[in-house]
């Protein structure tokens, strides 16, 4: 088996995971002393027979071994990028099976998101580009006796090889996807995805770009070079999805995120971590921000979360975008969704999708904010988000 990074030609899979540090049982758990695939269950599983969470348990169970796999993987081949783990693909699955029990849809639809979700992202564990195709070989090789129809088994491999923000947005009609795009545009996207008429699809990919919180930011990222290499780190580190809250009520769909730095917003302020330690050696919390945004705040007196805010809703734009179709997709009778962020309990932003006449148009609010009180600038702090 080789490994396929972006930066040299395909080597060897173990030798590769091996210099990143991944330990030797979990290398000789994946891979056969042969080099070939070393998980296999040949047990009959039909998973008509089993309650959806139950099947998703059952598949991510032998398939341990490659989520902490994909850890090292995908921190060699790209440098800290976010963890793809076990608790993701459970996340994933949980979630997506709620959107769709939701809906009303049918136990089959909710099988086939179960068994998609579970192995989505397994693929990253030999290549990035191609982890999409690798998970569905993945699956195939080691569940041989998965007894899905045939015509499920397609539903479930069609799921996972287009569950990732290109491909979908490929097949929305391509990008980029903007929040200012006029609504015809938007109403022409979401009518594409409907007509594909796949809501396990809509319910994992959906759930997928959900998943924004700090622990997908990889274990071994946890450092200042992170944070300056990566503004993905930065937000993943610094907002967290409510999943409490990450549900409908009545015609609308609310996802609140939270920014959560093991601080209240006052201590976090006054308490910057230069490192990406998230406890520092006092045993207090602790959370790093780049140099940029530190640099904003002393500047321009801009609080940190502000700054990583902007950041979030720039670099994550196509991500909420495909988001807000998914469910508008799941639910034909849904008015509007909202993305929310809040600090300490106080909304301080909120993106909403709402459907409209013409199609479905994104607004935003606009963010106004003090400056904190102990900044060491007199220069009154800028708005953003201002359109």
């Amino acid at each position: 088996m080789v490994q396929h990074t972006p930066e040299a030609d395909p080597v060897s899979a173990p030798l590769f995971w091996a210099k990143q540090g991944c330990p030797r049982e979990i290398i000789n758990k994946i891979i056969k002393p042969d080099g070939t695939w070393g998980i296999v269950v040949d047990d009959v599983i039909n998973p008509y027979e089993m309650r959806p969470r139950v099947l998703m348990s059952t598949l991510t169970e032998p398939l341990k071994p490659v989520y902490i796999g994909n850890t090292y993987s995908l921190h060699g081949a790209r440098k800290y990028f976010n963890e793809h783990d076990l608790r993701h693909h459970m996340w994933v699955g949980s979630q997506g099976i709620k959107f769709l029990e939701e809906g009303g849809y049918d136990k089959k639809i909710q099988l086939v998101a179960a068994a998609a979700a579970a192995v989505h992202d397994t693929g990253n564990i030999v290549s990035r580009e191609a982890q999409a195709r690798v998970s569905c070989e993945i699956l195939k090789i080691t569940f041989p006796n998965l007894k899905f129809t045939q015509e499920d088994m397609d539903e479930v491999l069609w799921t996972i090889l287009h569950h990732d923000e290109p491909s979908v947005t490929r097949l929305l009609g391509g990008g980029p996807l903007r929040f200012d795009d006029i609504p015809e545009v938007h109403g022409e996207r979401l009518e594409r995805m409907k007509n594909i008429k796949k809501p396990a699809w809509w319910a994992v990919a959906g759930a997928d770009k959900k998943d924004i919180t700090r622990r997908r930011v990889s274990p071994l990222a946890e450092d200042i070079r992170a944070m300056e290499s990566s503004p993905h780190t930065e937000t993943y580190a610094l907002f967290d999805t409510d999943t409490r809250q990450l549900r409908r009520k009545g015609d609308v769909f609310n996802w609140n995120m939270h920014f959560k730095p093991d601080l209240s917003p006052a201590e976090f302020e006054d308490n910057i971590a230069y490192t990406m330690g998230i406890r520092g050696e006092s045993g207090l919390p602790k959370v790093y921000v780049p140099q940029d945004t530190h640099d904003r705040y002393l500047i321009e007196g801009i609080p940190h979360f502000y700054s990583t805010l902007e950041k979030l809703t720039q670099i994550h734009e196509g991500r909420f975008i495909i988001s807000a179709y998914t469910q508008l997709a799941l639910h034909d009778d849904l008015k509007q969704v909202n993305i929310s962020f809040h600090d300490g309990g106080q909304k301080i932003f909120k993106i909403v999708a709402e459907r409209i006449q013409r199609g479905i148009v994104f607004r935003k609010s606009e963010l106004a904010y003090t400056s904190h009180p102990h900044h060491p600038s007199n220069k009154p702090p800028k708005l953003l988000f201002l359109k």
